[in-house]
């Protein structure tokens, strides 16, 4: 019904688009939305910054859309993903909202997701501000990489920093890495 409602407009614009986009990616269909994205910008429309947020965020479904496949198979959605995310990447900063924090923290969550450990922590560290979404993106990476002595040194950075509240989430990476590490005091600090 969305898709019908969304062809039956004559008048496109980047609302309507990005709604279109949104749905797919909220019901699970990355492939989709990247479809859909392409076929903005063939049509002449400009993504905007929820556009952009939306469209890396569909990058991040791919392999959850194929999670039935081969291990071969899932390398190659893997890097398909990966070279997406990375040449939105290079349009985010392009259009100017390279320093949006929403983009940012989408996209370093998306990095990661990929495996994409690196380009996640360049894009983090090349950050001016650094808020608990986007630290806690960082550490559940680290988390989901088996890197939880990177995870608990940022965590230690976060805890000297002390402008970066913590929330339940974030405490759950650090007790997950306090797990992988075995950091008994650290664990029972957090607790």
């Amino acid at each position: 019904e969305a898709e019908n409602s969304f062809l039956s407009i004559i008048d496109r614009n980047a609302v309507s688009w990005t709604s279109m986009l949104s749905a797919y990616v909220e019901n699970g269909e990355g492939a989709k939305a990247l479809v859909l994205y392409r076929q903005m910008h063939v049509e002449g429309f400009m993504p905007n910054e929820v556009t952009f947020m939306v469209a890396i965020q569909a990058c991040g479904l791919l392999l959850a859309e194929e999670n039935n496949t081969c291990a071969g198979e899932t390398l190659k959605i893997l890097r398909i993903s990966l070279e997406i995310v990375q040449a939105l990447h290079v349009d985010v900063c392009r259009m100017g909202y390279g320093s949006n924090e929403s983009i940012s923290s989408t996209l370093v969550s998306v990095y990661g997701k990929c495996g994409a450990v690196t380009e996640a922590e360049a894009l983090f560290h090349s950050l001016s501000h650094h808020n608990v979404v986007l630290c806690t993106s960082m550490l559940s990476i680290y988390v989901e990489q088996g890197e939880g002595i990177k995870a608990l040194e940022l965590h230690h950075q976060m805890q000297q920093q002390c402008h970066t509240p913590f929330d339940v989430v974030t405490m759950k990476c650090v007790l997950q890495a306090c797990s992988e590490t075995g950091s008994y005091e650290l664990c029972k600090q957090t607790h």
